[in-house]
């Protein structure tokens, strides 16, 4: 009773220990028929002529193996059905199969509601080895196939398709789901999609689960199917190709925007260098000339730090620095950043106090200190009187170095862009002193390939504060012999080797650290007869260029000395003289020598150029470097 209300067969076959089958019971029927494919089987009629697919299913039973089997089944009354034959064996105490049960269910309603030809069957088998959802309807807008492949796109309407539905129905039921991304209204999205399945017009779907479907509708004259395609591969390959494009058009806006600001800011102090060169050649009072040079020094220098700032801006967009993290005293960094601004401040005016701390941190000590210098260069060339402070304070586990001053300060609207790349602050104290708004963003940038913390506090009139946490080291594993770093430029000056003689001890520092971060070799003397020691016995190699103060110890000018380390090394070794007298008589007769001249205090741009032009460049005619 129960196979007849389920509209299905069950059936038991006995297994003989030769491997012959015989009926036991058949029970049921389907739509008043009473197909069973392996009964057919055994009587030497095999079913809708599928001997093949028959054999090898009773085969597989045999073995000792569940097997499933759909096949075409003509009933007595010679109705056509769809049939799904489903079963298993049972084995006896020595493991050998004695018994097969199984059940046949009409699956007709699944698929087309009725099979009246071969052709039919094919389309069948066609749709469901698809790898695409598809649902067909007639003519009488009835669904009559969806296959396997539907199902699995949308698992949760499976189980709510059935058979006759409307196009309609079965939208309503998609809505319904859950399933689907729905903007705006329920009844909105029903009306849209049922107008475009009216159109072929296809359309794309988002569903909950992170997947996209695409619809397309096609209609001919027998009905109408639907064909639902997953497309979340090719949609992910669009955002990421639309990622990828934003990036390269922000990133193509950002280099434009860029070299407009590199040209601009570059033409402008050319075209005041030009102005100021033209200006001096007539000048005949010395207090306007000192008043030309040194807005010649300031000019040179703002194209300097310009220059800079667009090589360290290069190397990060590269991806070519690469962080080497050691535990170092802080006093490591703090000495440096003393010896490099202090005559800055110095020439401003301005204190430059940096309170000693010898607490180990852990960093990349070169990276740390460009972080500090950003901060230090513009402390100092935003503030005109009073004084810049450098110190630590502990911080739990990290180590807070604090840049303060007493500078023009920014407005709290301003703290939140500053770090921007080209951010220039509206209230700077004068236009000459804008640059590309470069130097946080390069500090922020470095910040984070170190992830440290960077903090900004600050008073309109009254100064700012900028500071960089750096996590505690263990003085244990302090690298104290670490060799110095070099930060060369683009790899110019890498192993040249450089005398510099300078009596001030400060100065001398100062230039012998600057020309170290180049990648120079440096060879430093206090004085013309210690120099010329160590080079007359041959011990020490003969340095590739030689820079000498004018006036030494002793009474000794610094042409005589490199009159003498010619005769050493031959006429041809180069040399450069470094002077805080700007007399032209002075001027004329050390180039006399063949000598160039740099005036006090050395610009770092004019000294690059001056060893360039002098190693590199073999010109013979002395460049005037206090005229460039």
């Amino acid at each position: 009773m129960l196979c007849e209300t389920l509209n299905c067969v069950a059936y038991a076959f006995s297994v003989d220990t030769d491997g012959g089958v015989t009926v036991d019971w058949v029970v049921g029927s389907i739509s008043g028929a009473c197909p069973v494919p392996l009964r057919a089987l055994l009587a030497g009629a095999p079913p809708g002529g599928q001997t093949a697919q028959a054999q090898a299913h009773l085969a597989k039973l045999l073995a000792g193996n569940a097997s499933q089997m759909d096949l075409v089944c003509r009933c007595e009354q010679g109705q056509s059905l769809r049939v799904r034959d489903s079963a298993q064996p049972e084995f006896n105490k020595f493991g050998r199969v004695a018994r097969i049960l199984g059940t046949v269910r009409d699956i007709s309603g699944e698929l087309w509601a009725r099979q009246d030809n071969a052709l039919d069957i094919w389309r069948h088998r066609i749709a469901e080895h698809l790898d695409v959802g598809l649902t067909c309807w007639d003519i009488d807008d009835r669904l009559v196939l969806v296959n396997r492949a539907f199902g699995g796109l949308h698992s949760a309407l499976a189980t709510l398709v059935r058979p006759g539905m409307s196009v309609r129905t079965l939208i309503t039921a998609v809505a319904r789901s859950g399933e689907i991304v729905i903007d705006g209204s329920r009844r909105s999205w029903i009306e849209s999609t049922l107008e475009d399945v009216r159109n072929d017009r296809a359309r794309e779907h988002a569903l909950v689960d992170g997947r996209w479907l695409e619809v397309t509708p096609v209609h001919f004259a027998e009905g109408a199917i639907l064909r639902i395609q997953d497309i979340s591969s090719q949609k992910g390959g669009e955002r990421a190709l639309r990622l990828a494009k934003e990036v390269a058009e922000t990133a193509n806006m950002k280099k434009s925007r860029f070299l407009r600001a590199a040209n601009h800011d570059l033409r402008q102090p050319l075209a005041t260098l030009k102005i100021l060169i033209y200006s001096s050649f007539d000048v005949v009072e010395e207090a306007k000339r000192r008043d030309l040079l040194h807005s010649m020094d300031v000019t040179v220098g703002i194209m300097d730090e310009i220059l800079g700032s667009l090589l360290q801006i290069g190397q990060l967009d590269a991806g070519r620095i690469a962080t080497r993290i050691v535990h170092f005293q802080t006093a490591q960094v703090l000495e440096r950043l003393k010896i490099e601004f202090g005559p800055q401040a110095e020439a401003k005016g301005l204190t430059l106090r940096v309170a000693p701390s010898h607490v180990t941190i852990t960093s990349d000590r070169v990276l740390l200190e460009r972080i500090l210098s950003n901060f230090i260069a513009n402390a100092i060339r935003f503030t005109e009187t009073g004084a810049i402070l450098v110190g630590a304070r502990r911080r739990g586990s990290n180590l807070e170095i604090q840049v303060w001053d007493t500078g023009c300060g920014i407005a709290d609207d301003q703290l939140a862009l500053i770090f921007e790349e080209f951010h220039q602050v509206a209230n700077q104290p004068s236009h000459r002193q804008r640059g590309l708004g470069l130097g946080l963003n390069i500090a922020y940038r470095l910040a984070e390939l170190l992830e440290h913390d960077i903090d900004v506090r600050s008073t309109v009139g009254r100064g700012s504060m900028f500071s960089v946490s750096v996590p505690v080291g263990n003085v244990w594993q302090s690298d104290l012999g670490e060799p110095e770093i070099s930060e060369r430029i683009g790899g110019e000056f890498l192993d040249v080797k450089v005398l510099v003689i300078e009596d001030n001890e400060l100065l001398r520092r100062t230039v012998c650290l600057m020309l170290d971060r180049w990648g120079v070799k440096v060879t430093e003397s206090s004085d013309g007869e210690t120099a010329l020691s160590r080079f007359a016995d041959g011990a020490e190699p003969r340095p590739d260029l030689v820079l000498v103060d004018y006036r030494l110890p002793n009474g000794r000018a610094g042409t005589e000395v490199m009159a003498d380390l010619r005769r050493i090394f031959g006429q041809d070794l180069p040399g450069i003289v470094a002077t805080a007298d700007t007399d032209p008589t002075l001027i004329a007769r050390i180039r006399a020598e063949g000598l160039p001249v740099l005036i006090k205090p050395i610009n770092p741009a004019r000294l690059r150029s001056a060893m360039h032009h002098l190693l590199f460049e073999q010109r013979r005619e002395p460049i005037k470097m206090d005229e460039a």
